[in-house]
């Protein structure tokens, strides 16, 4: 829990030499257990731990487009858990393997500010226009705007799922269509300028609805199909979404002059 209002700015993140590859500044050990400070447009905030990056998770669906170091590793902790009675919920250990972020259900609160910041970076990196932005680098792996496509997707997917669950007991979160969306929708031929402002808008929406979420409300549940059927909360919802943007943030860093490092401006 976050005791002292100031706590979340007053820590920032200070990317240490070996973190290249880290968005949250966490070394290439990243197994201190430490805290970690998300620093996004000037905002410090506490949705995340760095732990062993170490781990036998096996590889996640290609969220990250097909190509092997775009899938995130995720590792589950799930005590007690058999996968058999969907009111079981579960535990908020859980963690990315390639990232480090650990989902903290205390800093949902904080979840709005945080998705606002990291897909107006986002947008920031389109807006600045540079020269193969819309071109993969590699075989197999999303160019910059077909992740950014992605993520405006997939906040546009989540406010919905928020929706429903404030509508619906326990409705069924439906697969997106993460990596059918890339050709279905035309990713790598819509406009940096328009996806941009989207990815934005896309924010604002989910944010909106994240903010006006009482005590009550952040308790209410959708049905997760992935990585095993289980009643998730809303709380669960809001840091997972937090992930989704950071992660693929990173993904879109590594490709741009200044690696994960570079923050435009």
């Amino acid at each position: 829990m976050l005791s002292n209002p100031s706590d979340k700015v007053n820590l920032l993140r200070k990317p240490r030499q070996d973190s290249a590859d880290c968005p949250f500044g966490l070394g290439a050990d990243g197994g201190s257990r430490k805290r970690a400070r998300i620093q996004i447009g000037g905002h410090a905030r506490r949705a995340c731990r760095a732990l062993d990056t170490e781990g036998d998770g096996g590889p996640r669906p290609p969220a990250n487009g097909p190509g092997p170091e775009g899938q995130p590793r995720m590792t589950q902790v799930l005590p007690g858990w058999t996968g058999s009675d969907d009111r079981a919920m579960l535990p908020a250990m859980e963690r990315c393997d390639e990232c480090g972020f650990e989902y903290d259900e205390a800093a949902a609160p904080e979840a709005a500010a945080v998705i606002r910041d990291g897909a107006a970076e986002l947008a920031a990196i389109l807006r600045l226009g540079q020269a193969g932005l819309g071109s993969r680098r590699e075989p197999g792996r999303w160019s910059p705007l077909e992740y950014a496509c992605h993520v405006r997707d997939m906040l546009l997917v989540q406010r919905e799922r928020l929706l429903a669950a404030r509508r619906l007991e326990r409705p069924l979160a439906e697969p997106m269509g993460r990596d059918e969306r890339v050709e279905l929708d035309g990713y790598a031929g819509q406009h940096l300028a328009d996806v941009a402002r989207q990815l934005d808008d896309a924010a604002q929406l989910f944010a909106h609805d994240l903010d006006r979420l009482s005590e009550t409300d952040w308790d209410r549940t959708v049905i997760y199909t992935y990585p095993h059927r289980a009643e998730r909360s809303l709380r669960w919802l809001a840091i997972h979404t937090i992930h989704e943007v950071r992660h693929h943030l990173l993904d879109v860093r590594r490709q741009i002059p200044g690696g994960a490092g570079f923050v435009p401006r």
